[in-house]
């Protein structure tokens, strides 16, 4: 089974026109001939169709039946299998967009006989839609409360695929050594503390310079020896005794 839709034409309609629109939505050029040209989108068909011979033939009833007199037409086709809600409503769309683009008015519908049946114009074609009823028009009263899951999310945020792809949790740091555990000093009406070096001495070792400078230290060894020479003789004495 499929739903299938006729744009009439006198004549055959020219493939360049029709072709730029299917193109540009995904259709793909099944093979052309000098009578008939075709396109296709999975579901989808859209061809040329040629009705003059059944227009000649006397034994053939139904174009007087359901009124056809056209020698020509577009067919819109798509298959009912595994058809969806945005097929049958693209479906729909084409009708339009291809009649629009033909400049014809109405669209045949096959009633699941593959044959044209029963022309529809734009507004029968969609009775529900009405401009005085758009969106634009409607009070701000007139609206019911919003839904927030109105909307089916995308496939990619559904929860299996967030739960798939997300990022691996950091791992936690490491608990501290007890030993490293110190509690802080408590300095509160405590009293300054004192530096163990005290002040008089860190001056006069920077004034002294002591250890910048290799020379500094062979200096000082020789002026010890020449106090040495310039001393009174020790006499003996036991200096451990006499102090």
């Amino acid at each position: 089974m499929t739903l299938t839709g006729f744009i009439a034409s006198a004549r055959k309609p020219g493939k360049n026109k029709v072709a730029g629109l299917l193109k540009a939505m995904g259709f793909q050029d099944k093979g052309s001939s000098a009578a008939q040209w075709v396109f296709g989108k999975t579901r989808f068909r859209v061809d040329v169709v040629d009705f003059r011979e059944d227009l000649r033939d006397s034994e053939v009833y139904w174009p007087e039946e359901v009124g056809w007199d056209y020698n020509w037409a577009v067919r819109i086709a798509v298959n009912h299998r595994n058809r969806t809600d945005d097929n049958y409503i693209l479906w729909h769309s084409l009708l339009v967009t291809v009649s629009e683009a033909m400049g014809v008015r109405e669209v045949w519908l096959d009633g699941g006989t593959g044959i044209p049946q029963q022309p529809y114009t734009m507004r029968e074609l969609f009775p529900e839609l009405r401009s005085d009823e758009g969106e634009d028009l409607i009070e701000d009263s007139d609206y019911g409360p919003v839904v927030a899951d109105a909307v089916e999310p995308h496939p990619s945020e559904s929860p299996e695929m967030l739960e798939k792809y997300a990022p691996a949790p950091e791992p936690a740091p490491e608990p501290a050594p007890e030993d490293d555990l110190m509690p802080e000093p408590e300095y509160q009406d405590a009293p300054s503390l004192v530096p163990l070096e005290a002040e008089g001495d860190t001056e006069e070792e920077e004034e002294d310079g002591w250890g910048e400078d290799d020379d500094d230290w062979d200096d000082w060894g020789d002026e010890d020896d020449d106090d040495d020479d310039d001393a009174p003789d020790d006499d003996g004495v036991d200096v451990i005794t006499d102090w």
